[in-house]
């Protein structure tokens, strides 16, 4: 399992999620935080080349760490949408069966003109052209989306569109909404809605 912090693409480090191996090591996965550069001193261009050369070289590794080559990728709030558009530039390795996305933003023009865009330097064509629900989903694997019902309803209708666009473009998908939960303490209970064959991968 590979997955992106979030931190509105300028805050926080791969060591925020490490507290989530520990479900996956417990079915018998590897689990790899992945770190990337960070607005304003990297541009969103850049924090998306570098996620998806960061995803590109685990997939090279695989062999040389053991693991059998099943691979997920993922992501929580900036950290889906880099996933997203990692897996999209990295035109969906058949090695990555599906994409975790939780509260993810997917499309980045809502942000124009506010605090969080201030860093990212964007325009309209800028966040247009970065925006997955802007650009074909064809070829990517199951999409797994999941919301808190109490995450901001922007990111429960940016979630949903997701999933429409998916099933317009031939994409297997998944909505769970968790009851209960915010943008923030859903990561700690995202690994309830797992359903994993145990994993096979260290020898």
């Amino acid at each position: 399992m590979i997955f992106l912090h979030g931190g509105y693409w300028k805050a926080l480090d791969a060591s925020a999620t490490d507290f989530m191996a520990k479900s996956w090591l417990t079915r018998g996965w590897a689990f790899a935080s992945l770190n990337y550069p960070l607005a304003p001193a990297a541009t969103l261009e850049t924090l998306i080349a570098e996620s998806t050369n960061g995803v590109r070289y685990l997939l090279d590794q695989c062999e040389a760490l053991g693991l059998s080559g099943r691979i997920r990728l993922g992501g929580h709030s900036a950290g889906a949408h880099l996933a997203l558009m990692s897996c999209l530039a990295a035109k969906c390795p058949k090695a990555i069966e599906a994409l975790w996305l939780i509260s993810g933003v997917y499309d980045l023009r809502p942000l124009l003109g506010t605090s969080i865009a201030e860093p990212l330097d964007l325009d309209e064509a800028r966040a247009e052209r970065l925006s997955p629900l802007c650009l074909p989903l064809t070829g990517l694997p199951h999409l797994d989306l999941v919301h808190g019902e109490q995450d901001p309803p922007v990111f429960q209708r940016q979630g949903e569109a997701l999933a429409a666009q998916a099933e317009r473009d031939g994409v297997p998908v998944t909505v769970t909404l968790m009851p209960g939960y915010d943008h923030f303490d859903i990561l700690e209970h995202a690994d309830e809605t797992l359903k994993l064959e145990p994993g096979r991968h260290a020898r």
